[in-house]
């Protein structure tokens, strides 16, 4: 499933790098699997300068795919690695799901089940 992600600062809440896309796998109420082609955006690192800011998050935007809208929370990456195959992306992580509205947890859980 495509999913836009972009680093966000949260206090106050405004975007601090353009957005890129991938593919969110492995999609679960508390995470995800992510593929992406670059893990540095606008010059920030996904894993080191996201994770070792306070006030730094993942923004992850996806269209779901039964044309109810779309879902937006934030994460913070508890893993990454490069992908060695043929694969369109050559980067993978894990994200761990943070400020998800309960509206939009109920969504994404009715969606999964």
């Amino acid at each position: 499933m495509p999913v836009h992600l972009c680093v966000v600062e949260t206090a106050p809440l405004r975007p601090v790098t353009s957005s890129i896309t991938g593919k969110l796998c492995d999609l679960t109420p508390a995470g995800a699997r992510v593929e992406v082609n670059a893990v540095i955006i606008n010059g920030l690192h996904l894993f080191y300068d996201v994770n070792n800011h306070p006030y730094r998050r993942l923004e992850l935007t996806l269209e779901m795919p039964d044309n109810s809208g779309k879902i937006s929370f934030q994460g913070r990456i508890s893993w990454y690695d490069r992908k060695e195959n043929d694969s369109q992306f050559n980067h993978t992580f894990g994200v761990e799901l943070f400020d998800i509205t309960p509206e939009e947890r109920e969504r994404l859980y009715n969606f999964l089940f």
